[in-house]
């Protein structure tokens, strides 16, 4: 081969060496910048809030405090003959839903309310259906509740605390990290403030 190219695939060779070394530092610099100082200490903080939220959302789902029985004056409800969607059932504000199959030969005495433990809301509506053949306990579940949305809103919390643990130099803890900070720390809050009020 000519002395000119040889030498000429060498100093690209170099100068391509160096181009990915200067890059991998760039990387190395944005990675350390990102997981260290205060904006790393308030990722922390934002997880560690919404893994104790998650926590608190799971024992206020699986643990009920009280339920509370209604008379028929407490609630209204409305099932059309032929809807396949189910029942509408509101007490108060809340608006519940059954399925259309449970709200046959539904007892209007037996309807219940579950509160939660910890905020105190109403998680769901127990009612006892089908008294004439066998009497069975059915759920109705208020529209838009936390509670509705057992166990994947949990996991969903957990995704901070993930990325915490095991942050890597990668494309994905990037990706993550910004979903975390952009989408799931502020519904957190949201959530939480939802809960409270």
């Amino acid at each position: 081969m000519n002395p000119k190219a040889v030498e000429h695939l060498k100093r690209a060779k170099a100068a391509m060496a160096e181009s990915k070394k200067r890059e991998e530092e760039r990387s190395r610099q944005f990675y350390n910048r990102i997981t260290s100082g205060r904006p790393w200490l308030l990722f922390k903080l934002g997880a560690i809030f919404c893994a104790i939220l998650s926590v608190l959302l799971t024992y206020d789902t699986l643990a009920t405090k009280e339920i509370v029985q209604l008379t028929s004056d407490d609630y209204e409800y409305n099932r059309d003959i032929y809807s396949t969607a189910g029942a509408i059932i509101w007490i108060g504000d809340e608006i519940y839903t059954a399925g259309s199959k449970d709200f046959i030969s539904v007892d209007y005495e037996s309807f219940r309310i579950a509160k939660s433990g910890i905020f105190n809301q109403s998680k769901y509506l127990v009612f006892t259906a089908h008294k004439e053949s066998n009497p069975t306990d059915f759920y109705g579940y208020q529209r838009l509740s936390v509670y509705e949305w057992f166990p994947l809103l949990q996991i969903g919390l957990l995704i901070p605390l993930f990325v915490f643990l095991f942050k890597r130099e990668q494309a994905w803890f990037t990706f993550m990290r910004m979903t975390s900070i952009i989408i799931i720390m502020p519904a957190a809050v949201v959530i939480l403030l939802f809960l409270l009020v």
